[in-house]
């Protein structure tokens, strides 16, 4: 009859073994997805929000893939003091012919492209669409530049484009803003008397035969930041699915 401590001994592969079962249930990769990632794993919002703006809200890029042109014209919505990217439109200039060589006739007409979050139902503030975008790449778990763009349309971003001279809801809003002096003189006196907190932000800026203007403010009456609001409104009818390359793919 073996004494206590010989037990012991005949037990210890036992118990060796049961600890390297242990071991291996808790590393198994069944196991790993039975159990969520805590929350405060991965980057905050902030930060994808800041890869995500510079990857997808350049407005500048929107034309790249037409061989690098530029617009005259962009402008970044970014909500609350976190800057989360809201919407980004760019217009450019396009030289349009039409008919034989002989006989051909060109004009000139305004495109414009867009980046947003999609909008969502009774949605109170836009920077809300922002939040909703983020967190949903943040649940996907994209949180690298390619992980981002490979899972950016999936989670409600929207590439759009609209030709402006033929929109009529949005050709009164353009023609007489484009000149670089607007931006000092038209709101020496538009800005609110006490400046909201943790206002959203729109910055605007142009860009033509030499003449640069930039702002970038909240949203105050008479501002370009109210104006490139209206603009995207008026456009709203306008708006079509992009067929150039997503500025978030180009390269790529």
């Amino acid at each position: 009859m073996p004494m206590h401590g010989e037990t012991v001994k005949s037990l210890a592969p036992l118990c060796r073994l049961a600890a390297l079962s242990c071991t291996i249930a808790a590393t198994s990769p069944v196991h790993a997805q039975e159990t969520p990632p805590l929350e405060t794993e991965g980057p905050t919002l902030y930060e994808i929000g800041q890869t995500v703006k510079a990857l997808t809200f350049d407005g500048r890029r929107f034309f790249e893939s037409e061989g690098g042109s530029r617009p005259f014209l962009t402008a970044y919505y970014g909500g609350d003091d976190y800057d989360y990217p809201v919407y980004a439109f760019a217009l450019k200039y396009d030289w349009i012919c039409q008919g034989p060589q002989s006989d051909r006739t060109c004009a000139t007409r305004i495109a414009a492209r867009m980046v947003r979050a999609a909008e969502l139902p009774n949605e109170q503030r836009p920077r809300w669409a922002a939040t909703a975008l983020l967190g949903e790449l943040r649940r996907r778990g994209a949180f690298s530049r390619a992980s981002i763009a490979e899972h950016l349309s999936d989670a409600g971003a929207q590439w759009l484009e609209a030709d402006v001279s033929s929109c009529p809801t949005a050709r009164h809003l353009i023609l007489p803003r484009l000149r670089a002096d607007w931006f000092p003189f038209e709101i020496t006196d538009a800005r609110p008397a006490l400046l909201p907190m943790h206002a959203d932000t729109v910055t605007v800026e142009y860009s033509w035969n030499g003449a640069t203007a930039r702002y970038s403010g909240p949203v105050a009456e008479g501002s370009p930041a109210e104006w490139a609001n209206q603009l995207v409104s008026a456009l709203e009818p306008c708006w079509k699915a992009a067929e150039a390359t997503a500025p978030w793919k180009v390269g790529r």
